[in-house]
This record gives structure tokens, C-alpha cells and sequence, in this order.
């Protein structure tokens, strides 16, 4: 694939995608967290160890859909998901390119990052690693992640729609 269908290609938040400018730690998903100014609400919230660096994406397109997927209730889950990427301190606030081209601080990346950010906060430090994103289609990653925290995406659902939601 040439540089410029990489570039154009949807991507997804993997694993090893995103990092903390200031501690060095990636960005891991931690929770499920409501976000009430996307379409589709309920996102993971990916942070780093320091807890400085903070995202919010990965949000399911139907997430009854998923959950009677994983229930068993449904034979795929073919909504898929978003990967618009949000502050994960605002919530509400989208994420921007604030500087590309940063030399990476890590010795196993031997070029140049992207600087992401929020212009609301201080949330300002999000390194990343575009090659390592996964691109739009790959969600077995987020169905095994999901899948594994099909609970806690009910108790979101509840807290937000009330006990009768699911």
C-alpha cells in the first residue's frame, strides 16, 4: 500500500498506537465511558500509566446489537465501530493533529510521531504511532476487548438509560 492510501485508510486505536509524551506509557483502554456528545455514546477511555494522556474512541455503532451478539442472540455483529478520537478528560471535546513530525522518545521507534491534543485542556501530550493503528475493518481486537467487558458496557448502558435499558 502506498504512503498516500495509508494516510487516506480509517484507522483504529491499537495497543500500540498511542503513548504519553510525558511518562512514555501507552495508552491503554481502561473502561467503558459515556460520551454524550457522539452519536454512538459509549467509547473506551485509554490512558497512560502517569494518567496525564488520556483518549476516548472505540465506541460500538449498536451496542444492543453487540451485546446480543456476545448473548448469543445474534449471528454477527456487523455494525462495527467508530474511531473518532475524543479528550479523555472533556469527554466532549474532539482530539487534533497538534504537531507532526516529533521525534520519537522511544528507542524501538526510530521516526517521527504525530502530537495530538485537546485545544479545551491540558491533555496535550498523545504521541502517535499512525503505522500501528489498526486499520478500519481489523475490530477483532475491539470484539475480544468488548467481549470481555460486556459487563461493564451493561452497567454503562444502565447507569445512563436507567435499570430497564438491557
Amino acid at each position: 500500500m502506498k504512503f498516500r492510501e495509508w494516510l487516506l485508510t480509517e484507522k483504529f486505536m491499537s495497543l500500540q498506537s498511542h503513548f504519553c509524551e510525558l511518562c512514555h506509557g501507552y495508552l491503554y483502554p481502561k473502561e467503558i465511558v459515556f460520551n454524550p456528545r457522539h452519536v454512538y455514546s459509549y467509547g473506551q477511555l485509554h490512558r497512560c500509566q502517569c494518567g496525564k494522556s488520556r483518549v476516548w474512541a472505540n465506541a460500538p455503532r449498536n451496542e444492543n446489537k453487540l451485546i446480543a451478539f456476545f448473548k448469543g442472540q445474534e449471528d454477527r455483529y456487523y455494525q462495527g465501530f467508530c474511531n473518532d478520537p475524543y479528550c479523555g478528560f472533556c469527554i466532549t471535546k474532539y482530539l487534533y493533529p497538534l504537531k507532526n513530525g516529533v521525534p520519537s522518545p522511544l528507542p524501538h521507534i526510530n521516526f517521527n510521531l504525530d502530537k495530538w491534543g485537546c485545544t479545551e485542556c491540558d491533555n496535550q501530550h498523545i504521541l502517535v504511532h499512525g503505522q500501528a493503528e489498526h486499520k478500519e475493518g481489523d475490530t477483532e481486537h475491539l470484539m475480544r476487548w468488548y467481549k470481555s467487558h460486556m459487563g461493564d458496557l451493561i452497567r454503562a448502558i444502565r447507569k445512563q438509560e436507567g435499570e430497564d435499558a438491557i
